[in-house]
């Protein structure tokens, strides 16, 4: 079964602009450090076949606006996955009333902050 990113009318929206981020020779430069082209295109793809290989098909994400979250997304959309982006700001039982709702079975996170609001979903998933 493949999962399909829909707009609101209901109709396929393609990840074509998304790739055509890296087809464009795209690099990422956070302030602290760079990801050339290359290595950008390496780390998506290799993200992506692990994802795949795993079986993943909604992939949750816990992380800051950073490279890493960049990455996340740019292989969800080459692996063809839905990616469910949780904000660090949303409270535990926001986090997990997404996960339920999205069907996630798959989950990344980065980051300190990422650690903290994982400690609290976990409390809020195990209490229902």
């Amino acid at each position: 079964m493949s999962a399909a990113v829909r707009s609101t009318e209901g109709s396929p929206v393609s990840p074509a602009p998304l790739m055509n981020i890296l087809a464009a020779g795209a690099s990422l430069n956070d302030g602290q450090r760079r990801i050339d082209h290359a290595a950008l295109q390496a780390q998506v793809a290799e993200l992506a076949r692990t994802l795949r290989d795993q079986g993943i098909r909604v992939l949750a994400t816990v992380m800051d606006n950073s490279p890493a979250w960049v990455v996340a997304d740019l292989a969800a959309a080459q692996a063809g996955l839905v990616h469910v982006p949780l904000p660090l700001f949303f409270t535990p039982a926001q986090m997990a009333h997404a996960l339920r709702a999205a069907g996630v079975d798959g989950f990344l996170f980065a980051g300190q902050d990422a650690i903290a609001a994982l400690e609290g979903l976990h409390k809020s998933l195990a209490q229902g």
